[in-house]
């Protein structure tokens, strides 16, 4: 193994003891950045369980001039060979890790260095004075907005209900449909500065029930755009665990899942995660999502006592199953193997592209950055990932396919999520067969949450064999075993992304 010892956070080198969660690897070379990431602009979130990982992807691909980075970066070069530190295993959930990982193969590495290269031409023209004001303003409008949807969605909830302005379908697609948004807001605010007023939205991707903001912009910024398409992508794994749930029973226990870690889960996961790390206790981000908390709850209360609870119900699944494959629609995840060109040495600009669906549902930009949960322009979102909203993207797609197609690239179509993804999405995840994870439910993480660095020597390949007959895989002891697992830990707060 590179690390020299597995049990300890620390690292020695001729004399000098480095804190590994201190040390990053930015284009082969390793930079301990003890005295920076608490003067970091963007905020010191962004290097929570990143220490030891390669994170040039977040150097190069989030600055709008990453060149200015490297004399900053020049003071906290280290002499210290990357191979060392680097965690085999990226700080990562276990779950995530496929069998046979191999970090050097399984994890591109980009060529950040060429001066005529698509990312790097676009970069510059995006940081022109004139763009800057463009997406300065659209932001703005962006927030406005969804402060408007916010408004709306909770006016709805709590008086237009009682006073039955909207049929009960009415009021389950526009409850479907806002917190669609309104997770629209959150995903786009999760990218921004950590301070609680640039991203102030971010807990707002609770509002479609599936994941959890707390950790989003871990999983999705640090895990899926620095992994996109790799095999530890998160986006790829959002439906892992359903495949482990027979096909008969998979909407009824992703569903229950769901509603435990509404109902419990994420109160514990809240309270677990800022009792570990107190670095998250921005005054702001802590009262910003118990405010997101107590709506859901109240919410829920509210049409509980008033009678109102199928409404409650329905829109609840509705807006489960729409965002969750909302999630998996703009990549090809649901293929067996990828065709994506993974050699080393590419231009990161060019594989995001190459590799993102961008997706419409009414075929509007400015509607659909929202009612496709943020994915509208999502090739540009990958590739200028650091820009703070939808609207924004919108702006800057004119110029992205412009310089991709002056290098020679064609520009494919918009998909349209409900007549050409949702279809494909749902008879390969509602029909395919019962997928078993590589390891045994409830084993421990290979990175425990207090090391990260330790490797543990319980956690063994599972015994479990998959399911063969209609009866075996829907009925069997086993199966039964894996549907209780799976509701109970969501109950628990695990299970999130």
């Amino acid at each position: 193994m590179p690390m020299d010892e597995e049990n300890e956070l620390t690292f020695e080198k001729q004399g000098h003891i480095y804190d590994r969660r201190n040390l990053f690897i930015i284009k082969d070379k390793v930079y301990d950045l003890t005295d920076w990431i608490n003067k970091h602009p963007g905020g010191s979130h962004w290097f929570q369980n990143s220490g030891s990982r390669d994170i040039s992807v977040a150097v190069y691909g989030y600055h709008k001039d990453p060149v200015k980075l490297e004399r900053i970066l020049k003071r906290y070069e280290v002499d210290i060979e990357a191979r060392e530190i680097e965690n085999p295993f990226l700080n990562v959930p276990e779950f995530l890790i496929p069998e046979n990982f191999d970090i050097d193969k399984d994890i591109l590495r980009y060529n950040w260095d060429d001066p005529k290269g698509f990312l790097k031409v676009l970069q510059s023209r995006m940081r022109t004075p004139k763009m800057q004001a463009k997406l300065k303003r659209a932001d703005f409008l962006f927030d406005l907005v969804a402060a408007l949807i916010l408004i709306a969605h909770v006016l709805m909830m709590f008086v237009g209900v009682p006073n039955a302005i909207l049929p009960l379908w009415g009021f389950v697609l526009f409850f479907t449909l806002s917190r669609t948004a309104l997770a629209a807001v959150g995903h786009y605010h999760c990218h921004r500065k950590k301070n609680g007023i640039s991203d102030w939205g971010d807990s707002l991707f609770d509002m479609q029930y599936v994941g959890f903001s707390i950790i989003l912009f871990n999983g999705h910024v640090m895990g899926h755009h620095m992994y996109t398409n790799s095999s530890i992508d998160v986006k790829r794994t959002v439906f892992t665990g359903m495949l482990e749930l027979p096909r008969l029973f998979r909407v009824p226990v992703m569903t229950l899942q769901k509603f435990g870690q509404f109902l419990t889960g994420y109160f514990i996961r809240w309270h677990q995660l800022f009792q570990v790390d107190k670095s998250a206790r921005v005054p702001l981000k802590f009262y910003q999502l118990l405010f997101v908390r107590l709506l859901l709850l109240s919410e829920f209360v509210f049409c509980m006592v008033s009678g109102y609870w199928l409404l409650w119900i329905l829109q609840f699944t509705a807006s489960i199953w729409f965002n969750l494959f909302l999630i998996v629609s703009s990549h090809d995840f649901e293929e067996p193997e990828t065709n994506a060109d993974l050699s080393h040495g590419q231009d990161w600009g060019v594989f995001q592209i190459d590799n993102s669906f961008d997706m419409s549902v009414v075929g509007n930009g400015y509607i659909d950055c929202f009612l496709t949960a943020g994915l509208g322009t999502h090739r540009t979102h990958h590739v200028l990932p650091g820009q703070k909203s939808g609207f924004s993207n919108i702006i800057s797609n004119k110029v992205v396919r412009a310089t991709w197609e002056e290098f020679g690239k064609e520009w494919t179509r918009t998909r349209n999520f409900l007549l050409e993804r949702f279809p494909k999405l749902f008879v390969h995840y509602m029909f395919a067969p019962v997928k078993r994870r590589r390891h045994d439910q409830g084993s421990d993480s290979r990175n425990s949450p207090e090391n990260p660095y330790v490797i543990n020597p319980e956690t063994t390949p599972s015994n479990h064999k998959e399911p063969s007959g209609f009866f075996a895989e829907n009925f069997s002891l086993s199966a039964l075993k894996v549907m209780y697992q799976f509701i109970y830990v969501g109950f628990k707060g695990e299970g999130s992304i």
